[in-house]
């Protein structure tokens, strides 16, 4: 039976594997930023900026207005009905159930309203269908007001915590063709980013079965032991490697068809939920990693392109750009004048500067043109004459690696996550060389301490360490103070 799934912003990635929603409607205040899972096709995915309000908006605020409804009826009328459709805002309780019913009498204009607002009910005692969306609605579907009345009926939901999704049945009309359920198994995998001896590190996997590729950490979701999935990984990383994580951020879905390779997708399918997590190292903790069969790799091995720290790096133009000029002249006039725009925008060429930003970009380019070893591996092309770019990794984990150096690097300039890959007390210049490591760019010493002192995010501890080789040098920490002084509190060095 097909249905609409209904959900908060946070659980989005998760109930859209789950469920194998193809199709996506998010209902948020306009500029807020999210991540579209990987499973949710981007031609299918529409985004309504509105305000959960049931007054006609003021100032910044924006009232769901006739347009916005017409649009949602106009994007469920377009959903084959194959899959589930998958409807959010941010606490998945108002705007998200609105639109939930509105598109659930688009498709099926012939049932009843108050059938359908109970088996809303039944789904989540907690949904509360915003009032003014549902007004619209009402009239838009010319439901004489049968749809308010549905609504009313069922009165306001209980309180919630904004983590209840759920799942609204529409009629039990069977549909011709309709797709047979593929069984998928839902994993984490982590990008644990740590600084050793000034050096950007991950922690990589070494597999016992004669493949030397590395590997990230990698585990399945138990919903039975774990709520959520950022318990399940902070828990199996650290029952397995006594790794204590700091801060920690849900990356993507990475879900594609053939990520793991396998043959006509037979029996199950690997979605992976990447995160990005910060941790510090001692030798306790590397005793055990050794034991788990896990060492720090430094990340610039797989990426040797983006260390940008003593200068332009060699690799560029001895191997990576005459190849890309290869495969940009390889096709049809158009295509490679395509080609030759994204090259020259990810590599920062001609009059583009070059974007530490671009991770992500720069990789996918590399496998599209056959010069990374994962995409021989995969099948995607015969082996390449040029020398494949960086250390290859089992699947497409190293794309995962990509995206998160792409998120830590933007996340150094307005959040300061720094902080968690630093112990309690350090030098300015320590500083410097973890944020060039990450960054993976030479900064000015005198400018960077300018842009310290001008960001208030340290202040000195009134010690000093005189193991530096010359005077001794003063120690500080982070100043927390500024989380509460400041939106965006991070080091915005770079190109963006």
């Amino acid at each position: 039976m097909t249905a609409i799934v209904v959900s908060p912003l946070q659980r989005i990635a998760e109930m859209a594997v789950r469920h194998g929603c193809r199709e996506m409607l998010s209902l948020l205040a306009k500029g807020q930023n999210f991540h579209r899972p990987a499973v949710i096709d981007h031609a299918k995915h529409l985004t309504i900026g509105v305000n959960d309000i049931s007054f006609a908006g003021t100032g910044g605020l924006i009232a769901p207005q006739e347009e916005h409804v017409h649009r949602i009826i106009d994007f469920a009328r377009k959903w084959d009905r194959t899959r589930p459709m998958l409807i959010h805002c941010w606490m998945g309780v108002s705007r998200s159930p609105a639109a939930a019913l509105i598109a659930a009498l688009a498709v099926e204009p012939d049932q009843d309203d108050h059938a359908l607002a109970k088996r809303l009910r039944a789904a989540s005692p907690f949904a509360t269908p915003n009032a003014r969306l549902v007004e619209i609605g009402d009239r838009a579907l010319s439901r004489k007001g049968a749809l308010v009345a549905a609504v009313r009926a069922i009165g306001r939901g209980a309180d919630a915590d904004g983590n209840a999704p759920f799942v609204l049945p529409l009629q039990d009309v069977q549909h011709a063709g309709e797709a047979q359920p593929v069984t998928v198994e839902i994993g984490l995998n982590a990008v644990i980013v740590a600084v050793v001896s000034r050096s950007p590190r991950i922690l990589a996997v070494s597999e016992a079965d004669g493949d030397a590729r590395d590997s990230l950490p990698f585990g399945p979701f138990d919903p039975a032991r774990h709520r959520t999935f950022e318990a399940s990984l902070r828990a199996r990383v650290e029952k397995r490697t006594a790794l204590k994580l700091g801060y920690i951020e849900q990356l993507y879905t990475f879900g594609d068809r053939g990520r793991q390779r396998l043959p006509g997708e037979e029996g199950k399918h690997m979605v992976s939920v990447g995160y990005l997590a910060l941790t510090r190292t001692d030798a306790e903790n590397n005793e055990r990693l050794a034991e788990a069969g896990a060492h720090w790799r430094d990340w610039y091995g797989y990426l040797p392109w983006e260390d940008w720290r003593l200068g332009r790096p060699a690799i560029l133009d001895q191997s990576i750009l005459p190849a890309l000029a290869r495969w940009e002249s390889g096709d049809e006039k158009s295509a490679s004048v395509q080609r030759r725009s994204r090259i020259r925008l990810a590599f920062g060429l001609d009059d583009f500067p070059w974007d530490e930003e671009r991770v992500l970009e720069r990789y996918e380019l590399l496998y599209e043109a056959g010069l990374v070893r994962e995409a021989v591996i995969d099948g995607h092309c015969r082996d390449p004459e040029s020398p494949a770019a960086g250390l290859a990794m089992r699947h497409d984990h190293r794309r995962i690696v990509a995206t998160a150096v792409a998120r830590l690097r933007g996340k150094l300039k307005y959040r300061p996550v720094v902080f968690e890959l630093m112990p309690p007390a350090f030098t300015l210049t320590d500083l410097q060389a973890t944020v060039e490591a990450i960054s993976g760019r030479h900064l000015h010493k005198q400018n960077f301490r300018r842009l310290v002192e001008g960001a208030e995010l340290v202040e000195p501890t009134g010690e000093t360490l005189a193991s530096t080789g010359g005077r001794p040098a003063a120690l500080f920490r982070f100043r927390r103070q500024i989380l509460d002084e400041r939106p965006a509190p991070g080091l915005k060095v770079g190109g963006r």
